[in-house]
């Protein structure tokens, strides 16, 4: 057990340091003026802290599982695993820019200086990088389609999170589509890069995008737990983000009840006191077990996808683990019921 965590590690140092390697190269040795490489060197400062924090890097490990897994060796796969981190970046700054939050690297920069960034990091090193790819021409003019597709859909699920705020409290099946079409897209268009980049046939790429799609849901699901009952602070609360769980509870409210529960979330969001008073109804409602059974659902949506990916067995192992990691039913979590912190878009 020992060696296998040892070997674990030193694969993810080893897939970060490629990575990032290939990152620096495209986005600093690239840029055309030193303030373009110094507002490009301050948006890596985020992703560095991610990749080097983070237990699991689904927007980085995953498109190399997906290539190694049908072909033996990641290498190759790398500058993949570049652009897929780089197109996460872009748009973890527009959703910190939409949220108003600004990260600690960003203090001093400006919110048009950060908007440049995600500009750069998602319209123009994407084009680039796929550009130079060693692959028939063919993939990559499929690979663009791919991306601009997504972008699309992401997009519509960004104008649908919009709406999840104290301004507008939609039904759990509005919020659940928010999220599919969000996060779930996100991780479905890189894994769906992945088996185009691997010379997966179209007519066998649904497995791939449905793994994604549902393991990017269901993380997604499980982050908006943590940052409800485990982290430090609560962003969701402070900005009024009508998260599954809170609508659930909502939804098995009376409206004498259901109009109280609504002062709450409107005072919770200047008084972090009052967070521990939602938390406990949401228990007592059920609330939370309903959305861990949901996160379950579609992780094992997932399981069911991975199998039909037909990958090696090393990287099915892997990927497996991934999946089990946003589970709130599997492994120490099923004893504590605890959510994971988990790198994803809010």
């Amino acid at each position: 057990m020992k060696s296998f965590f040892i070997d674990s590690l030193s694969k993810k140092i080893r897939q970060i340091e490629n990575t990032m390697r290939i990152i620096y190269h495209y986005a600093l040795d690239g840029a055309q003026s030193a303030q373009q490489r110094q507002i490009l060197k301050t948006a890596l400062i985020g992703l560095e802290t991610d990749v080097r924090n983070e237990e699991f890097i689904p927007f980085l490990e995953v498109p190399l599982s997906i290539y190694s897994g049908i072909h033996g060796d990641e290498k190759p796969a790398y500058p993949l695993a570049a652009m897929t981190s780089l197109l996460f970046l872009g748009i973890d700054i527009l959703d910190d820019l939409q949220d108003g939050d600004t990260p600690p690297h960003w203090q001093a920069s400006e919110p048009s200086q950060r908007n440049l960034a995600a500009f750069t990091l998602l319209c123009a090193l994407p084009q680039k990088m796929i550009s130079e790819f060693e692959i028939p021409n063919s993939d990559k003019i499929l690979l663009q389609k791919t991306l601009s597709e997504g972008f699309m859909k992401m997009g519509a699920g960004q104008l649908s999170d919009l709406g999840m705020t104290h301004h507008h409290t939609p039904n759990s099946e509005a919020v659940l589509n928010s999220v599919i079409q969000k996060s779930g897209f996100e991780l479905g268009v890189f894994t769906h890069l992945a088996c185009q980049f691997s010379g997966v046939q179209a007519d066998a790429a649904e497995p791939f995008i449905q793994l994604g799609c549902h393991m990017g849901t269901a993380a997604q699901l499980s982050s908006d737990c943590y940052d409800l009952f485990e982290a430090e602070i609560s962003r969701d609360l402070q900005h009024g983000t009508r998260t599954l769980p809170l609508v659930l509870h909502l939804e098995k409210l009376s409206a004498h009840d259901k109009e109280k529960f609504y002062h709450l979330l409107d005072q919770a969001q200047t008084d972090a006191g009052l967070r521990k008073t939602i938390q406990k109804e949401l228990y007592q409602s059920g609330s939370v077990r309903h959305t861990a059974i949901i996160v379950e659902l579609y992780c094992q949506k997932a399981h069911r996808a991975l199998k039909d990916c037909n990958l090696s067995n090393l990287e099915t192992n892997h990927l497996q683990k991934i999946i089990d990691h946003i589970s709130f039913f599997k492994n120490r979590r099923q004893e504590h019921g605890h959510a994971r912190s988990w790198k994803t878009h809010r």
